[in-house]
C-alpha cells in the first residue's frame, strides 16, 4: 500500500457566522413564567396583558357571578373605616371607589358620595341597599381608567380594592388614580389583606396548611391555590370563594360551585411604600384584623 504524506499547514484565523431569525410584537408563547418577555427588568414584574388578563378572569368575572352570595355576606363597615369616615366635614365631596355593595356608604345629606364600582352585579346590589336612605350617587367606575376630574375629591375610601391587582405597576396606577382624584390635603383610607393572619380570627386554629399545594395554571402563569381559614403561604395567589347558590334567586337550582379571586396579600410596610412613591403621604399605618391600612393625604405642590 502507498502511502501519500504531505507537511502539515498551519490553520489560519477563520470566521464563523451565525444566522438567527427574529420576529416582532407580543409574545405567543405558552410557558409565560420562562419567557423573558413576561417580566421586566426592575422587578419581574407581570407584563400588563397578562395582568389585565388574569384580572379579567379571576377577579372581574368572578364578582358579576357572586355579586349576590358576596353581598349577603358583608353588612356593616369596618371599625377604622366608620371613625375614618365619621371625620368627614359637612359639604365635603367623598368617594367611595370600589364600594362593593354600599355597605359603607355614609346615611348623611350633608356631603356629596359618589360610589365607584366596576361589577355590574355588584353596582345593582349597591343601588339596592341604599335605595330607601339615597345617600349616594353609584356609578360604574374602573380604577385604573376613572373618567372622573382631578382633584374633585376631599376623601377618599378605598377598602379591599388594590390586592386584587396583579402587577406591581398596576397597583401603582390605582394608587395614582386616588392621588389624581384628591384635592390638595385631601385624605383617603386605602386596606388591602395582609399576608400575616396570624393577628387575626381568619384563621382557624385547628386547622394547618395542606402540605401538597394545588396550583391552577393561568395563562402560562402557575398560581398556588390557597385553603381559607390558614396562614397565607404566598404573596399571589388564588382563594377559593364558595358559591351557594340558593342564596340567589337568579341562580336557584343550579348546582353550587368554587370560583377562585386573584389576590396580592401585602407585606408589612408595603402598601406605605407604593403610597409614597405616587406622592401620597402615610400619616398613619395600622394593623386591622388581616388587613394593613394607612390613611394618607395628598401633599401640597411645592
Amino acid at each position: 500500500m502507498k502511502v501519500i504524506t504531505s507537511d502539515t499547514v498551519p490553520r489560519q484565523t477563520r470566521i464563523s457566522l451565525t444566522f438567527r431569525w427574529t420576529r416582532s410584537g407580543p409574545c405567543e408563547c405558552s410557558y409565560k413564567t420562562l419567557c423573558d418577555s413576561v417580566s421586566k427588568a426592575s422587578d419581574g414584574d407581570l407584563e400588563d396583558q397578562i395582568a389585565s388578563n388574569l384580572e379579567e378572569l379571576h377577579v372581574h368575572q368572578v364578582y358579576e357571578q357572586i355579586a349576590g352570595h358576596f353581598s349577603t355576606t358583608r353588612h356593616k363597615p369596618w371599625p377604622r373605616v366608620v371613625e375614618f369616615t365619621q371625620r368627614v366635614q359637612p359639604g365635603a365631596v367623598l368617594l367611595d371607589l370600589g364600594c362593593g355593595n354600599g355597605k359603607n356608604i355614609l346615611h348623611r345629606s350633608d356631603i356629596l358620595q359618589i360610589a365607584g364600582e366596576r361589577s355590574s352585579g355588584l353596582l345593582v346590589e349597591c343601588k339596592e341597599n341604599i335605595r330607601e336612605v339615597n345617600a349616594a350617587d353609584c356609578v360604574r367606575l374602573d380604577l385604573l381608567h376613572s373618567c372622573l376630574r382631578d382633584s374633585c375629591a376631599d376623601v377618599i375610601i378605598c377598602i379591599a380594592v388594590i390586592h386584587h391587582f396583579s402587577s406591581r405597576a398596576r397597583r401603582l396606577q390605582a394608587l395614582t388614580t386616588i392621588h389624581r382624584l384628591l384635592r390638595t390635603n385631601g385624605q383617603a383610607l386605602i386596606t388591602v389583606w395582609a399576608k400575616d393572619q396570624t393577628k387575626s380570627n381568619y384563621l382557624l386554629k385547628t386547622k394547618s396548611p395542606n402540605t401538597e399545594d394545588r396550583q391552577v395554571t393561568v395563562a402560562g402563569l402557575n398560581l398556588p391555590v390557597h385553603e381559607n381559614r390558614t396562614q397565607f403561604q404566598y404573596k399571589d395567589l388564588l382563594v377559593p370563594w364558595k358559591l351557594r347558590r340558593k342564596t340567589d334567586n337568579k341562580l336557584a337550582g343550579q348546582p353550587e360551585s368554587t370560583l377562585l379571586r386573584f389576590y396580592h396579600v401585602f407585606e408589612e410596610g408595603e402598601l406605605d411604600r407604593l403610597c409614597e412613591e405616587v406622592g401620597l403621604e402615610v400619616e398613619r399605618s395600622f394593623y386591622e384584623e388581616g388587613n394593613w391600612c394607612v390613611v394618607c393625604k395628598k401633599r401640597e405642590v411645592q
